[in-house]
């Protein structure tokens, strides 16, 4: 198709002038706290949820069982974002900028995961004989395929509850699928249908999943093609490549850790890095949940207020803040109290743990303010530093991880994150938007955490359950006291 067709397509689907924001006339402060809300307590929810799992196939099946099953489903997290590549998030700002056209988008959303979904299922198929996985894996890898033509509808609900502000009804569906997982990962261990089995849960889990958010938003939206057209599959498809590229290195940055180990190490070592992985996904998916909110608001202000994105921005960057060194300070103090409730093999994994939540925080941090980038469409520069990580990356982990295994992966995971990604984002979001964090909330959350650990650990043994309590709280208290958190702000936000 020639460059002036996409064009036109674009223009038939621009916002027209005077058109209203999706936001006009709703009390965004609110949506956004009770969004944030949502998603913050819904995933980690889900995210425990999926831990019992993890529990009971350690102690069950045996760390090698749970280290093949990690594995495949870090290779579904991977093709889990094929299916998406960056449109959700062009469909997420198309629609806050022309909210008369949803309709029409989200029928073209669909229709574009008709062309993802087959791509997806071969590159899987590609990658686990590329890593030569021994035939077991292979073939609950086949199995997982199915799931991927289920997840792409989900894709389309979770982009559709996001640009409304309505990701509670995402959260609700996952909820749902994960409480069911644990009766059918029961039944695979009574059965002993070992690995296949707990494949074969995953997907069905995700059936339900889609269902759910089928007749959770089949109110307002529906499955259907009628009236896409070439051109406009072809015009989203261009548009959100240099997003999806950006986002796919970003998941295989993610992934690198884990199929590292897969290749040059043992299977316990995936094991026990995805162990510590699970204890800190609940809480990056809460931290993370900020950035997935605010991402449609920012997009709105950057073209209303630029004075309130801004000031959104650093309200975003402020909550990360102090939620993470606040879960930093139990964990580390409590690491091996946590790993411990997986499996007590899993135990020598602490430092691991404590390297990937330090971790977390300066990830967040680059995917809160990341997506600016998206907004004031700077894609390209992103895509070019973010490839350079990666590669950065995988020679690290080529160097390191056959001598130092998990902990070797989970250094340069921080490593790479906190000296590379992150200053590069922030400098780069200066460039574009003149706007840099203040390090006030940072100096002082440092502090805290600090202090709260010292505590802690003189009074009670390092790794233990009382110690990683008594850091959460003192936190907390000290944060207070300290007025990084003020009782004025939260009533404000409460009653609003």
């Amino acid at each position: 198709m020639s460059e002036n067709a996409v064009d036109k397509s674009e223009a038939r689907l621009a916002c027209d002038d005077g058109q209203q924001s999706l936001y006009k006339n709703q009390n965004v402060t609110k949506k956004l706290f009770s969004s944030t809300l949502a998603l913050a307590l819904g995933r980690n929810i889900n995210a425990l949820m999926r831990l019992v799992v993890v529990s009971l196939v350690v102690r069950w099946l045996g760390v090698d069982v749970f280290g093949e099953y990690a594995l495949l489903i870090t290779l579904l997290t991977i093709m889990d974002w094929v299916l998406d590549f960056g449109t959700s998030d062009v469909f997420v700002r198309e629609l806050v900028k022309n909210p008369g056209k949803r309709e029409r988008l989200v029928r073209l959303l669909f229709a574009v995961k008709l062309i993802q979904v087959p791509l997806a299922m071969l590159i899987m198929v590609c990658v686990m004989f590329a890593l030569q996985y021994d035939a077991q894996v292979m073939r609950a890898g086949y199995i997982a395929l199915t799931g991927l033509a289920v997840f792409s509808g989900v894709v389309v609900y979770q982009a559709i509850f996001r640009a409304t502000l309505e990701m509670h009804k995402s959260v609700i569906a996952e909820f749902i699928s994960a409480i069911l997982l644990i009766p059918m990962v029961l039944a695979v261990i009574y059965l002993d249908y070992g690995l296949l089995g707990l494949l074969a849960a995953h997907t069905l889990s995700r059936v339900i999943y889609f269902l759910f958010c089928y007749l959770l938003g089949r109110s307002s939206d529906s499955i259907s093609l009628l009236g896409v057209k070439k051109q406009d599959v072809v015009w989203l498809l261009q548009t959100s490549l240099a997003i999806g590229g950006i986002g796919f290195l970003v998941v295989l940055n993610d992934s690198l850790e884990l199929l590292s180990l897969s290749r040059f190490a043992a299977i316990d070592d995936v094991a026990y890095y995805s162990a510590s992985q699970r204890l800190v996904w609940p809480i990056l998916m809460a931290l993370t949940a900020v950035g997935a909110t605010f991402y449609p608001v920012l997009t709105a202000y950057w073209h209303e207020d630029k004075a309130r994105f801004r000031q959104i921005c650093q309200s975003a960057v402020d909550l990360i803040l102090i939620l993470g060194f606040a879960c930093l300070a139990a964990i580390y103090s409590g690491a091996e109290f946590l790993l411990s409730i997986l499996g007590d093999e899993l135990v020598q994994s602490g430092d691991a743990l404590r390297v990937l939540m330090l971790m977390s925080i300066f990830k967040s941090i680059g995917m809160v303010i990341g997506p600016v980038l998206f907004i004031v469409n700077a894609q390209k520069l992103a895509f070019y530093y973010v490839s350079f990580a990666v590669l950065l990356k995988l020679i690290l982990l080529y160097l390191i991880v056959p001598s130092s295994g998990f902990l070797g992966a989970a250094v340069v995971s921080f490593g790479v994150e906190a000296l590379v990604l992150l200053p590069i984002t922030l400098f780069v979001v200066y460039r574009y938007t003149r706007f840099f964090p203040t390090v006030k909330v940072a100096f002082y959350s440092v502090i805290i955490c600090l202090l709260a650990v010292y505590l802690s650990t003189m009074l009670f043994p390092k790794g233990s359950f009382l110690a990683g309590a008594l850091s959460g709280i003192a936190f907390v208290v000290l944060a207070f006291v300290t007025g990084v958190i003020k009782f004025s702000d939260l009533r404000k936000i409460a009653s609003r």
